[in-house]
């Protein structure tokens, strides 16, 4: 039982970090009310319980990805790499194999070292074995670190249908933390290519998704980002965000100047957007937990 416990704890923390229910304040800090990072970590290495510290580094990968600390995710991925033999038939493997890539492609990104992309491109293709022998969930983990892929050539059409493609294989899979994840990073790339009106779109998808999954302290940095975009509209809002829901419609916003992002423009399924499958509706709402869900916390209720 204590065993089970030492394995379960990460988890509540990582729960509680997400609803903004921990006493500690950085989000990646898994120290809270469920446990003491560095005390269960010393406890964990002093019994010799290898698989209370593979929970404990995973969920510290986990969280640092999703917000953005990539030397922190880099340094955990690493202190997995020990376990990789042990647990390789775990499902969380395909996702520390996602998480490699991702780091990978962030670190080329940031250094320009040929020797990231190299492994970025390594882990796509060992993602793509994974895909053809029947492993469902890589398959969308493989479209993910295909757009990363795409976004280091340059090319704004490419790289656009890829995260298109990535986020209709994470809502196929019925993965929403990775959905929003793959919403997330597409919007992040636009942001830096200076395209605001897909930024809004990506990123306005990421953070209703993200409400769904009800991490709220996600949500609330999301939202931050969301409301400092240079948009035309934005000066006339009091923290107001476009509540982007997945729908039949198949729509951007086609004016940056039309009030409340207005008129809208309908795109084929033969264009470029065809995939990104949203509808943008406005709705006012303030960063507080009324904006989450009634009821008990989709966070409660899935294994990611």
């Amino acid at each position: 039982q204590r065993m089970t416990l030492s394995c379960a704890l990460p988890v509540w923390q990582v729960i509680l970090n997400l609803l903004g229910d921990s006493k500690n304040e950085n989000p990646i800090m898994l120290s809270g009310k469920a446990m003491n990072q560095d005390d269960s970590l010393a406890a964990a290495t002093a019994s010799n319980n290898h698989t209370a510290r593979y929970s404990i580094y995973f969920c510290k990968a986990f969280l640092a990805v999703l917000f953005g600390s990539w030397s922190t995710a880099r340094e955990m991925l690493e202190a997995l790499k020990p376990f990789e033999r042990t647990f390789k038939d775990h499902f969380v493997s395909y996702v520390i194999k996602l998480f490699n890539g991702l780091v990978a492609y962030e670190n080329f990104r940031r250094t320009n070292k040929k020797q990231f992309l190299v492994k970025g491109r390594q882990v796509i293709k060992a993602m793509k074995a994974w895909s053809d022998s029947g492993a469902i969930t890589c398959t969308a983990f493989l479209r993910m670190l295909e757009a990363e892929d795409a976004a280091t050539k340059g090319n704004m059409t490419d790289t656009a249908k890829a995260y298109d493609k990535a986020i209709e294989a994470c809502k196929e899979s019925k993965m929403t933390p990775f959905e929003a994840l793959a919403c997330e990073r597409a919007g992040t790339f636009m942001l830096r290519e200076k395209m605001t009106l897909l930024t809004e779109g990506y990123l306005t998808r990421a953070l209703a998704l993200y409400r769904t999954w009800g991490a709220r302290t996600k949500r609330n940095r999301l939202g931050l980002l969301l409301q400092g975009l240079p948009t035309a509209s934005r000066a006339n809002m009091n923290m107001t965000f476009h509540q982007t829901m997945a729908t039949n419609a198949r729509t951007i916003p086609s004016d940056a100047n039309a009030a409340a992002f207005g008129p809208r423009k309908n795109y084929g399924r033969g264009s470029r957007y065809s995939n990104f499958d949203v509808s943008m509706q406005t709705e006012s709402f303030a960063m507080d937990d009324a904006f989450l869900p009634e009821g008990p916390s989709p966070l409660l209720q899935t294994p990611y």
